[in-house]
């Protein structure tokens, strides 16, 4: 009796993997992506004030398309991960950098970036996600990721200490505008590193990928034998009346 006939006398279907596919992969992580990006083009609309403005290059060329790839490459990592993963594809965690690329926008002057902090928030929100995803996950020596989580939770006093010094009086964290454009930095921080986190499956996780198949085969096997029992009085019958 092969193992499907077992499965359909124990009156269960066979196993079904969901997911959607790495199609269905990317385009939830590309929607997620455009999603999270626009949130912070609003928040870097808060810290600019009356000064900000939105343009095709700036707003959809420099931050929302890279906000859509960075979402599509952590949504391909996170299919690969739940599928057993693939050599290498844990380099997408870096994928966040992507965001740096607004630093490209003036190649003849890439230094001006930095005058009014846009240069400064396209490199340390990456690293910020990056660190606090790999402090959150678990894998690698614990001392790297304790120092990575002490790292990115200095976001919190450096925020409240030095939004004043750009943003004005009127983003003091002792405000209330103030305190929910730092919640809104803060959170979208924070979403950002657990999806990081995501990217860095934990040695148990890996072995659960990796033994699964042979998991599912013993179970397959245990239910073949119990058949089997339940087939013997039926046999020794039939062999008795021959």
């Amino acid at each position: 009796m092969a193992i499907q006939e077992v499965q359909d006398v124990g009156g269960r279907r066979p196993r079904a993997h969901h997911g959607g596919g790495p199609t269905m992969a990317l385009l939830v992580g590309g929607l997620c992506g455009l999603a999270w990006a626009a949130g912070l083009r609003g928040f870097m609309a808060q810290i600019a004030g009356s000064e900000s403005t939105v343009d095709w290059a700036g707003t959809f060329g420099w931050i929302l398309l890279p906000g859509i790839g960075v979402g599509a490459l952590l949504g391909w990592a996170e299919h690969l991960r739940t599928s057993g993963g693939r050599r290498g594809w844990r380099w997408l965690a870096l994928s966040p950098l992507l965001f740096s690329a607004i630093l490209f926008s003036r190649p003849l002057d890439m230094l001006s970036i930095f005058e009014d902090g846009l240069g400064g928030g396209a490199i340390g929100v990456p690293l910020y996600g990056m660190l606090g995803g790999y402090a959150l996950s678990g894998r690698g020596p614990r001392w790297a990721r304790i120092v990575s989580g002490a790292v990115a939770l200095t976001a919190l006093p450096i925020w409240a200490l030095t939004v004043t010094s750009f943003a004005g009086p009127g983003l003091a964290v002792d405000t209330p505008r103030g305190a929910w454009v730092a919640v809104y930095y803060w959170s979208f921080l924070a979403v950002l590193m657990l999806d990081a986190r995501l990217r860095h499956p934990t040695s148990s996780g890996h072995a659960t990928a990796c033994w699964r198949p042979l998991m599912e085969l013993a179970v397959d096997e245990r239910e073949l034998r119990h058949a089997g029992r339940l087939l013997q009085p039926g046999c020794a019958l039939l062999r008795s009346c021959w």
